[in-house]
């Protein structure tokens, strides 16, 4: 059983976000990509899908995190 199976349905999806948890703001500004990106999978797949898929969802998320987070950068270059 894992964590996922044991959460309520309506805890699915839900993110929290506290301010301590971050030691800057692009930590804070990764974790929402990160995070933006399982709300898109959880509109394309579904919640059954995205739970019963979370490795792959994982390593799809963290490629997303750092694409995203790599055009941030490179937008704020060229300013």
């Amino acid at each position: 059983l894992s964590l996922h199976d044991a959460l309520p349905i309506w805890y699915i999806g839900r993110v929290d976000l506290f301010p301590n948890a971050f030691r800057d703001e692009d930590e804070l500004l990764k974790t929402i990509i990160h995070e933006n990106c399982h709300v898109l999978q959880f509109k394309k797949y579904g919640s059954i899908y995205v739970q019963h898929h979370m490795d792959r969802m994982e390593v799809v998320a963290r490629r997303f995190e750092s694409f995203f987070f790599y055009v941030k950068r490179l937008g704020e270059d060229k300013k």
